[in-house]
């Protein structure tokens, strides 16, 4: 027999427009083929001020914050135990696999998209989400793991030579 847990997590909810609250829910549990993750730091993107500006069609209430690393904690049924402990920068998104975004690579356009933001204290994710950070890395840095990625992606779009001239407008984490 299981035993049941009655620990409650804090959780950051959008609200609207710019309202959130802090809530307590019950802590999640790791199913099969997840992961429990003691979010460590999550940052505040663009994406989550637009989000409140109404520039996204989101919907609240929604817990934001799309940019994170924390500690496993805890692994599903299927999932190596190897990763218990382990600090991992987290991709918040998934999607259905099966759609035609998701065969593209684009997961966050899936019509089925599912978004696990980071303002709270423990999130599950699938494990394919996490990504364990090489030892050593500073978690905070390493919370710049999705807007790095985006400026990769953004290159190998674009497929520029070495040494080409571009001008980046409007710097912020992704032009720097």
């Amino acid at each position: 027999m299981a035993c049941e847990r009655s620990r409650s997590v804090r959780v950051a909810t959008w609200r609207g427009e710019s309202r959130f609250t802090l809530d307590e829910v019950d802590e999640p549990v790791a199913g099969p083929g997840q992961v429990l993750v003691a979010v460590h730091t999550a940052g505040i993107c663009g994406t989550d001020v637009h989000a409140t500006q109404g520039l996204f069609p989101w919907t609240p209430p929604l817990v934001l914050g799309h940019e994170y690393t924390g500690v496993v904690r805890e692994v599903g049924r299927g999932v190596s135990r190897s990763l218990v402990g382990r600090a991992v920068a987290c991709e918040p998104s998934y999607g259905c696999g099966a759609c035609a975004e998701c065969l593209a690579r684009r997961v966050s356009q899936c019509p089925r998209c599912v978004r696990i933001g980071g303002f709270a204290e423990r999130v599950v994710l699938p494990a394919r989400c996490v990504h364990p950070l090489p030892r050593g890395l500073d978690p905070v840095t390493a919370a710049l793991t999705e807007p790095a990625a985006c400026a990769l992606a953004g290159l190998e779009t674009f497929r520029m030579s070495r040494g080409a001239t571009v001008l980046v407008i409007g710097g912020g984490v992704m032009g720097l």
